[in-house]
């Protein structure tokens, strides 16, 4: 399976532009302030040797095989000094153990609309289920703030994963992968509120008021990628995740 998705988990960070804004060439960036995200405030790493820095954190909901990632840079005109010039990345199987894969360079983003896909960075099969990403410098040097427009990391499954059901504690996710349709099954009629959240925290799909055991949803209309399903219910939030191919 050959899958290119973009996850976005964040900690420690200031969130901004989650709105939706269409874009006019495929796999491009506009400048405006809306795409993406800025960390203004410093804190504590997941890594304890990093220090308080700005960092994100990644947590793709299982093991797989990362071949590579793409990072478009913070594009806001007249701002792109406040993109990332080199991170630090380290790698953990378990959130705990955590192993250093080292230091990548980023270009300057051009602060343009036709802000391109850049070259994939080759991560060389690495296995892993969270990946911590640490600035070491931006572009402007004194900036209070960093930020990165997107990341897309290519993964594949460590193991094949089709057609078999995610287990949460109320609902099954089948199947998982999906081209088209997925099947939520409950196991109470419970009331709930059924989210579709994609990897920038966009909800790209909700349903309300669901009262029964087994709903279809259609995901035809969605990009390949790992999307979050959020199910709340009156005094509970369950979340997993699935991938659409």
């Amino acid at each position: 399976m050959n899958m290119s998705y973009k996850l976005l988990v964040t900690l420690g960070l200031l969130l901004i532009g989650l709105d939706s804004t269409s874009q006019c060439l495929e796999d491009s960036h506009n400048s405006f302030q809306n795409q993406g995200w800025l960390s203004c405030q410093q804190s504590e790493s997941a890594v304890k040797e990093n220090g308080n820095q700005h960092w994100i954190q990644y947590d793709f909901g299982r093991l797989y095989t990362l071949r590579d990632m793409r990072i478009w840079n913070h594009n806001v005109w007249g701002e792109t000094g406040q993109g990332v010039k080199s991170i630090k990345v380290d790698y953990s199987q378990d959130g705990s153990n955590w192993m250093s894969y080292g230091s990548l360079e980023v270009q300057e983003a051009p602060g343009s609309w036709k802000y391109v896909a850049p070259d994939p960075i080759d991560l060389e099969g690495l296995t892993a289920q969270f990946v911590l990403l640490t600035v070491i410098e931006t572009w402007e040097a004194n900036s209070s703030c960093a930020g990165i427009a997107e990341l897309r990391f290519g993964v594949e499954p460590t193991t094949s994963i089709e057609d078999n059901p995610v287990d949460i504690d109320q609902f099954t996710i089948v199947p998982n992968p999906s081209t088209d349709v997925i099947r939520l099954d409950f196991t109470d009629f419970t009331r709930r509120d059924v989210s579709i959240v994609n990897p920038i925290g966009q909800i790209v799909k909700k349903i309300i008021d669901v009262r029964d055991l087994s709903i279809n949803i259609s995901i035809v209309d969605l990009k390949e990628g790992l999307y979050y399903i959020h199910i709340q219910s009156e005094n509970k939030l369950e979340t997993n995740s699935f991938v659409k191919n």
